[in-house]
């Protein structure tokens, strides 16, 4: 168990864990709380405006 946590699990479960009424609802509380930190981390696409989008509107052939 203790290697699992240095490689980083958030946490373990043990059998005691595995046996309590509340451990379903702990369990999808966890994932999606880190459902929500993954989504935060990722970048969002830059918003162009249209005119950039084409790339033409500006050349000066």
């Amino acid at each position: 168990m203790l290697g699992w946590l240095r490689q980083g699990a958030a946490d373990v479960a043990g059998t005691h864990d595995l046996r309590s009424p509340g451990f379903g609802a702990r369990l999808r509380v966890a994932v999606e709380r880190r459902r929500i930190e993954r989504e935060a981390r990722q970048p969002m696409p830059p918003i162009w405006p249209p005119a950039c989008r084409t790339g033409s509107s500006w050349s000066s052939t």
